[in-house]
């Protein structure tokens, strides 16, 4: 999707270090920043029609994965 970046995060987690992925919606050049995070036993993507939601309305949305979930 052209509308939602995404990379990989370093992480310390349990001791070791672990790539976690993190999404962006909305500008690349944020006003205003929403950082919106999954419960325990789901995923960043739960959240996508929340994060476009956001984006749309001007907010720069970041969604990361916790450790084992993405």
């Amino acid at each position: 999707d052209p509308n939602v970046r995404t990379w990989h995060m370093p992480v310390l987690y349990d001791r070791a270090f672990h790539r976690i992925h993190v999404a962006a919606y909305g500008p690349t050049q944020p006003r205003r920043v929403a950082l919106c995070l999954h419960g325990y036993m789901e995923n960043g993507r739960e959240l996508d029609p929340l994060c476009r939601a956001l984006a749309a309305a001007g907010w720069t949305v970041l969604c990361p994965d916790f450790a084992g979930h993405g």
